[in-house]
């Protein structure tokens, strides 16, 4: 008989880490190798901000294991390097005088 998912309650997400933290050898991926679709999922579910601890419950993995993972995809180092790109001033004066840093003489400067 298959078993039913249960819902992502708070509570049944609490449990559902103790179980696997305490009984992490009966994890059905536990020391697997990770399929593409695992890193596929991986990275979706972390781009849209999803915690660590829900994206292995979703996974079936340790925690261990996902940060691993990330870390080896260094999705980490992705995700700050997008962030850290110069971000261009787009108040109207320094669009027509084309200026790239307006920090200092701009009032929109950021």
């Amino acid at each position: 008989m298959k078993k039913k998912k249960k819902p992502y309650t708070p509570e049944n997400i609490r449990r559902q880490l103790q179980d696997m933290r305490t009984n992490y050898h009966e994890i059905k991926h536990y020391r697997k190798p990770w399929s593409d679709a695992d890193i596929g999922a991986l990275k979706e579910l972390f781009y849209d901000g999803v915690d660590l601890s829900r994206i292995a419950i979703y996974l079936e993995r340790t925690e261990k294991a996902v940060i691993k993972q990330i870390d080896n995809l260094e999705l980490y180092k992705k995700v700050y390097n997008k962030s850290d790109k110069k971000k261009a001033c787009k108040c109207p004066k320094c669009k027509l005088d084309g200026t790239d840093d307006c920090t200092k003489v701009c009032d929109y400067a950021r």
